[in-house]
């Protein structure tokens, strides 16, 4: 045992791992222990028709129970059925499933969910994802010289940092690991001009954008630019050398962005036809923070945590988009310490400089804002969530600051003087954040909400006094693994209660409502639309159930449209209240309507299943295929138009033999008694190709939906859908990645 201890003490990054992995087992054995599903999905069952009686431990977490599992889930199901996901044919009219990027299909990490059980595979997805954050800023920190215990624990800041806690399930953090790696193979390339640091830039940029959350993505490459050039112009190299390894940054960069061709032409195309890429261009950027809420990056639990019995008291902004920049407050301590005693320090310059650019986009100070708000990708930017990078920065300055403490000579001034105005910047805010709750607080909870704050500005005091008695201390191994563990308790122990574990009876549950419809609309693959969220959009990802609603980040303009003349879509996730024109919701092949019981029934609505809680109505609607004589796209799109708006019948013939695969692709036959057009009512959309008979026709786009022009006759017909996108892409990633290969086996040999 005592060789096993020295040997892991004698070997750095086995040893950091260790103690980064034992932390992560703390953070995770709500889970482990219980041998629960690390998912908030018992959320599920504050949703009709599941609901039990039993409230969910944290609300704002649901994204994740309607988009990332169900996603993780149908991908598995695709791939283990012989196709690659590249349609969900479950939501809303069908949409691309690969091209929405969120979905993550090749992100190393994802992989869990095709090869484990989801119990398993939810443990190995965040236990990694955070590892590799975590073990990236430690090599990261040591490379700027930060000492091993310093570095570890800014190691365990970054990696139980607030965005990564509060977004752990989502695409988002996927991205993180690119922070610090690229800033650490940036650093490595200009202290030893070693290329290959440089080649592996390029898979590292590449794996971010495969990662699968492209603001994120956007946020990391300015900040790698901005410390790209920094670290270029900062060094006393001559100007020839600078702008050769600028453009050797550069090349990188490219070639990063060749990598993720498979996934970033499909994306654009996507892109192309974005609902809510139209919505956000052209109007002001509104995504800032209130400058008050700036207390929650030193006192995040100050307006409550929905984590902790749900107990909030913030109406002006969730938990999750406020608190991302939080890393404890030792870090920040050590970051005010730098940024006042070693403020001519270049590593701190930039760092102050990024930091300060930072916050005035966050909690919009009007010039900055206005400024960079009007430049490509921060116009349409949910921009607060530059916490992430206002993290990152406390993080280096704080340990790049507790290290400088350590080795002052006369340590106890500039640290008392340190402590002394971060003590008084938050009491400012903490007295000023006090009178403006009552703004939104009821009369009744106020004296509550003033007891939980001042409860937590205590917490912040003492743990000021702590960080005082250990900077203080003399510089020995001991102190600084305290101060390390304390590190660790005010970031990754307090992230703990944040997430759930959710029992295995709540974990997508079974539900008659649902078994019914699973049942019934397996022969013809009929749509359902569900009332006032009765079962929120995307869910039929999950269980098999085609439904009218979607919940995608990006969504198809068209088919918005189209839906509009249903009812009034509202939300994210999107749900309805009412419908308004029957004849839209018929041409959608919808055959069921879910109700929640406490709506009243119209008359003559025909009942096929109800319980305490759910009515199912049955209606008469158009199959997913159907032949509809006209002698062209623009009659047909008028025969619809009259079908809407007065529900005059064209006199449609349905498809025969329909038959759906999971990959979104169908086969069905038309006896056509004239020349006309066969309607699928499913998404138009680049890449869809049909054959009828053999052989390849157009695919006209009416209304939104596929249009299919055919003689009189028996037809077979079968659509598939092809992304030239995906192809190209995949074609320039794998010459891209053959050339890569070629040059760092070379580069290996030749070093």
């Amino acid at each position: 045992m005592k060789n096993l201890i020295s040997y892991i003490k004698s070997h750095e990054l086995l040893s950091a791992a260790l103690i980064l992995s034992a932390a992560l087992l703390i953070f995770l054995c709500p889970a482990i222990l219980t041998w629960r599903y690390f998912a908030p999905a018992d959320i599920i069952r504050n949703m009709e028709p599941f609901i039990n009686g039993i409230k969910p431990h944290n609300y704002l977490l649901s994204d994740v129970l309607l988009q990332f599992l169900p996603w993780f889930s149908l991908s598995k199901n695709l791939i283990w059925h012989g196709n690659f996901p590249l349609w969900n044919t479950y939501s809303g009219g069908g949409l691309p499933l690969f091209a929405n990027m969120q979905s993550a299909i090749l992100f190393p990490f994802s992989w869990f969910f095709y090869i484990f059980p989801m119990k398993l595979a939810l443990l190995f997805y965040s236990f990694s994802k955070l590892f590799f954050i975590g073990f990236f800023t430690y090599l990261y920190l040591r490379e700027i010289k930060c000492s091993k215990a310093i570095s570890l624990g800014g190691a365990l800041g970054f990696m139980f940092a607030g965005f990564n806690v509060v977004w752990l399930l989502w695409p988002h953090t996927n991205v993180v690991f690119l922070l610090p790696l690229g800033c650490f193979l940036i650093e490595r390339y200009i202290s030893s001009r070693n290329n290959l640091n440089l080649l592996l830039l390029a898979p590292a940029l590449a794996f971010g954008i495969y990662a699968g959350h492209p603001e994120t993505f956007f946020y990391i490459s300015c900040f790698l630019g901005a410390y790209a050039l920094f670290k270029i112009f900062s060094t006393d190299a001559g100007w020839s050398l600078k702008f050769k390894d600028l453009f050797k940054f550069v090349g990188s960069a490219v070639w990063g962005l060749l990598l993720a061709g498979a996934l970033l032409l499909p994306f654009e195309e996507y892109l192309k036809h974005s609902g809510i890429l139209i919505s956000r261009s052209g109007q002001l950027n509104g995504y800032f923070l209130p400058k008050l809420a700036i207390i929650l990056n030193a006192i995040p639990d100050f307006f409550g945590n929905p984590g902790l019995r749900h107990i909030y008291y913030a109406n002006f902004t969730n938990y999750n988009e406020s608190t991302m920049g939080y890393v404890g407050v030792a870090l920040l301590a050590g970051a005010l310490y730098s940024l006042i005693w070693h403020y001519r320090n270049r590593l701190v310059i930039f760092y102050g400089l990024f930091l300060l650019f930072c916050l005035a986009i966050i909690y919009h100070v009007k010039f900055i804002f206005d400024l960079v708000t009007k430049l490509p990708g921060f116009s349409t930017g949910a921009n607060h969530r530059l916490l992430l990078l206002v993290a990152f920065c406390v993080v280096v300055l704080g340990c790049t600051g507790i290290e400088a403490a350590y080795n002052s000579a006369k340590p106890f001034k500039k640290i008392s003087i340190t402590l002394t105005i971060l003590w008084l910047a938050v009491s400012i805010l903490f007295l000023f954040n006090r009178s403006w709750s009552a703004g939104f607080v009821s009369p009744e909870k106020w004296k509550l909400v003033q007891l939980w704050q001042l409860g937590f500005y205590a917490i912040f005091v003492i743990l000021l006094l702590v960080i005082g008695f250990l900077l203080t201390r003399p510089n020995s191994i001991k102190i600084k693994y305290f101060l390390v563990a304390l590190i660790f308790l005010e970031t990754g122990f307090h992230g703990l209660f944040f997430n759930t574990a959710t029992k295995n009876q709540d974990f997508y549950p079974d539900n008659a409502a649902i078994t019914f419809l699973q049942r019934n609309t397996a022969s013809n693959h009929a749509r359902v639309l569900f009332l006032q969220g009765s079962f929120p959009s995307n869910l039929g990802s999950w269980y098999g159930i085609n439904q009218i609603t979607d919940y995608d980040a990006i969504y198809l303009s068209e088919y918005q449209n189209f839906k509009s003349r249903i009812g009034n879509f509202t939300g994210s996730p999107e749900m309805i209240t009412q419908v308004d024109n029957y004849a839209a919701l018929q041409l959608l092949a919808t055959d069921f309507i879910v109700s929640p019981s406490r709506i009243p029934l119209l008359p003559g609505q025909n009942v096929a299943y109800s319980d305490d809680r759910t009515f199912i109505i049955k209606q008469s609607a158009l199959s997913r295929a159907f032949f509809v004589q006209a002698g062209s796209a623009s009659e047909l799109e008028n025969l619809i138009q009259n079908f809407l708006k007065n529900q005059t019948s064209f006199s449609p013939k349905s498809a025969e033999n329909y038959n759906l695969n999971k990959n979104g692709s169908s086969t069905f036959s038309i006896n056509a008694p004239t020349n006309g057009y066969v309607l699928a009512s499913e998404n138009f959309y680049p890449g869809w190709v049909a054959e009828v008979d053999g052989r390849q026709e157009t695919i006209q786009n009416v209304m939104g939906l596929k249009a299919i022009k055919i003689s009189a006759g028996s037809h077979f017909i079968k659509l598939s859908y092809y992304p030239s996108s995906f192809y190209i892409g995949t074609i320039i990633s794998l010459l891209s990645f053959l050339a890569w290969l070629l040059v760092f086996f070379w580069k290996r040999f030749k070093y």
